[in-house]
């Protein structure tokens, strides 16, 4: 691992292994040299401006998958579900703390398990907003149903986040390869 001259008073660096790759990764990308791309990347981040950042950046990606999921099941008549004022706004709130849920996934925990706990702390959340929203479904004869749609729709979003992340690496990919390529040739005619 390279020096790091940034350190925050206890002598201990604080950039880790993840912030050089990501230093290395950006400096790559953007063409910058890395001493422009780590003025900021390196400045070390508090913990909370950091989770609150991303908590922020995962509940508006959130409510982004909860209105078309809303959208697509109002679409197909899978669920007679009234649209009204509360409904709406008590979508955006579940949708979400959904969406913070994801979280969990930082945390240093076996993936199936914070998947499985994902998931139970997502089917809390739909089954809440529907008590708040007075849709008793979750204590009709129909909860069966309600249980595997949610599960049908659950698993949906996750091969699309999924998909969407396997698309990201592959373009990310590529565009590492034209530079590579770039920066070969520019080697060559010199």
């Amino acid at each position: 691992m390279e020096p790091n001259i940034h350190t925050d008073g206890s002598g201990a660096p604080d950039v880790d292994e993840h912030d050089l790759r990501r230093e290395r990764l950006l400096s790559q990308i953007s063409g910058r040299d890395r001493t422009a791309v780590r003025t900021r990347t390196s400045v070390r981040r508090s913990f909370p401006v950091h989770v609150l950042r991303e908590a922020g950046i995962n509940a508006m990606g959130g409510v982004g998958v909860g209105s078309f999921v809303f959208l697509a099941v109002q679409a197909l008549d899978l669920q007679q579900i009234p649209i009204t004022p509360l409904s709406v706004v008590t979508l955006f709130v579940m949708s979400a703390l959904i969406g913070v849920l994801s979280l969990l996934f930082n945390l240093q925990l076996p993936y199936g398990a914070t998947l499985l706990m994902h998931c139970l702390l997502t089917f809390g959340l739909v089954t809440g907003w529907l008590l708040i929203n007075r849709w008793f479904v979750v204590f009709s004869g129909h909860f069966a149903g309600f249980a595997a749609l949610f599960a049908v729709i659950y698993i949906l979003i996750w091969v699309g986040v999924v998909l969407h992340g396997w698309l990201l690496t592959e373009r990310l990919n590529a565009s590492l390869r034209r530079r590579r390529q770039r920066d070969d040739n520019e080697k060559v005619d010199d």
